[in-house]
C-alpha cells in the first residue's frame, strides 16, 4: 500500500532528524570546549603572574646591586680613612672599624639576597617556560577541536536540512486522518510506526496475532498494534 510506505518514508526523514538534533544538542552543551578555554585562562593567568614575579625579582635585583655599590663605596672609604694614617685617635679608629664589620655584614647580606632572587627567577623561568609551552599546546587543541565541532555542527545541520526537505516531499501525499493518528502516536510513544519481526511488534514487544500477520504481509490496508497503537510495517529479511 502506498500510504504505508510513505508513512515508513516519513518516520525515516523523522528519526534521521531526531538523532541529529540530539547530537547536534550533545555538541552545543558539550563541556570539552568550556573546560578547555576554562584551563586556558588559568594558564594565561599563571603566565601572567609568574612574569610579573620575574619583573618584580628584577626590580629588587636592581636595587640591591645600587644599594650593592653604596655599601661597597662606603666600605672603600671606610679602609681609605682607615689606613690612611691620618686619625691616630683609638676610639675613632676603632669606630671606624666597627663601621667597617658592620658594611661587610650588610654587603654579606645584600649579596645573599641578589643570589636569592637569581636562584627564584631561574626556577620562575623554566616554570614559565613550561607553562607556555602548555598553554600553547593547549592553544593547538582547542583550534584543532573547535575546527571538528564545526565540521560535525555543519554536517548534522546539512543532514537536518536534506531530511526535512524530503520529509516535505512526503508529507503532502499522505491522507491527513492517517498522518494525524501517527503525529499522535509518535508524539507519545517516540515512534509512530515499527517493523514486525517474527510476529512481534517492533514497538512494544507484542506478539501479533496469526490473522493479522496475513493482513500485515500483504501491505494492503493500515493496521495498528493494539498494544502500543503504532502503524505495523512488514519489511521482509
Amino acid at each position: 500500500m502506498k500510504q504505508l510506505k510513505l508513512v515508513w518514508e516519513l518516520e525515516k526523514y523523522n528519526g534521521i532528524i531526531d538523532e541529529c538534533k540530539v547530537d547536534l544538542s550533545k555538541l552545543e552543551n558539550s563541556n570539552r570546549l568550556k573546560n578547555m578555554n576554562k584551563r586556558m585562562v588559568e594558564l594565561d593567568s599563571n603566565i601572567n603572574h609568574v612574569r610579573e614575579r620575574i619583573l618584580e625579582n628584577n626590580k629588587s635585583t636592581s636595587k640591591f646591586e645600587r644599594l650593592l655599590k653604596e655599601y661597597d663605596y662606603t666600605k672603600m672609604k671606610l679602609e681609605e680613612d682607615l689606613y690612611s694614617g691620618e686619625i691616630s685617635d683609638i676610639k675613632q679608629l676603632e669606630q671606624l672599624s666597627m663601621d667597617k664589620e658592620k658594611t661587610f655584614e650588610l654587603i654579606d647580606e645584600v649579596e645573599s639576597k641578589i643570589l636569592k632572587l637569581i636562584d627564584d627567577n631561574e626556577v620562575l623561568e623554566e616554570n614559565y617556560g613550561a607553562i607556555r609551552n602548555d598553554y600553547e599546546k593547549l592553544k593547538g587543541d582547542i583550534e584543532i577541536t573547535e575546527k571538528q565541532f564545526n565540521e560535525l555542527v555543519q554536517k548534522l545541520r546539512a543532514e537536518i536540512h536534506i531530511a526535512e526537505q524530503e520529509k516535505d516531499k512526503v508529507l503532502p501525499k499522505i491522507d491527513g486522518k492517517i498522518l494525524k493518528r501517527y503525529d499522535t502516536t509518535r508524539t507519545k510513544r517516540g515512534k509512530g510506526i515499527v517493523t514486525v519481526n517474527d510476529d512481534i511488534c517492533g514497538g512494544c514487544n507484542v506478539r501479533i496475532p496469526t490473522y493479522l500477520m496475513v493482513d500485515i504481509k500483504k501491505q494492503t490496508e493500515i493496521i495498528y498494534c493494539d498494544s502500543c497503537g503504532r502503524l505495523l510495517y512488514y519489511m521482509e529479511n
